[in-house]
């Protein structure tokens, strides 16, 4: 089993929409720091979660993600995951939030790496 990879965040502003880059693991641990991230990121722009660095997400986590996306939403904003790496994809397909809800949007996947349902 490969040893956990160390979560880290980095906020990259933009016009418009502020792009979020998320790595490592993300699990019960860092819960917290990933909802403060994602919301408070915004400041009254929309978010794009880069997810490509991503190597392991449990459900406390994505329900961080969806949570996050409710708050972003009810603020008039928008949460879009954008780039991601297939362990994000696989959760997400098996989860039925490949598509998006109401509250955010998924980018397609990448050519090659589409979705198998």
């Amino acid at each position: 089993m490969a040893p956990p990879q160390e979560f880290g965040v980095s906020i990259e502003p933009g016009t418009g929409t502020v792009t979020v880059r998320i790595r490592g693991d993300l699990d019960m641990s860092n819960t917290d720091a990933l909802t403060t991230a994602l919301t408070e990121a915004a400041s009254g722009g929309d978010v794009l979660a880069d997810l490509s660095d991503v190597t392991f997400i449990d459900s406390s986590a994505l329900n961080a993600v969806v949570a996050s996306a409710r708050a972003l939403a009810s603020s008039g904003q928008r949460l879009t995951l954008g780039p991601r790496s297939a362990v994000v994809d696989r959760v997400l397909e098996i989860t039925g939030l490949a598509a998006g809800t109401d509250d955010f949007d998924v980018q397609p996947a990448p050519e090659g790496r589409a979705s198998s349902g």
